[in-house]
């Protein structure tokens, strides 16, 4: 974490995967189409990958209503997941 303990979005972004991230903190805000806007910037090739959710948070008006709280909230479910995945036995086909 960067600066005192608040959670930054790119301490976020970093738990999972790149889209896991954006995909929890979009349930937080309770909207939809995190995918399509994704698969959108990919095509017209408007930002590096794993540069999407960072691109969202400051140009896309769903996501810049995002407040520290949460990105706290989205922090916790996140490291949640982390954990449960490390710790959850592997499955074989």
């Amino acid at each position: 974490m960067v600066g005192g303990g608040i959670p930054q979005a790119s301490d976020f972004d970093q738990t999972l995967s790149f889209n896991d991230s954006g995909i929890v903190l979009s349930k937080i805000l309770g909207t939809s189409g995190f995918e399509q806007k994704v698969a959108g910037l990919a095509q017209i090739n408007l930002v590096q990958q794993g540069g999407e959710l960072a691109y969202l948070l400051l140009h896309d008006p769903e996501y810049r209503r995002v407040r520290r709280e949460h990105l706290v909230e989205g922090k916790v479910r996140t490291d949640f997941l982390t954990i449960r995945e490390r710790t959850s036995p592997a499955t074989s086909a």
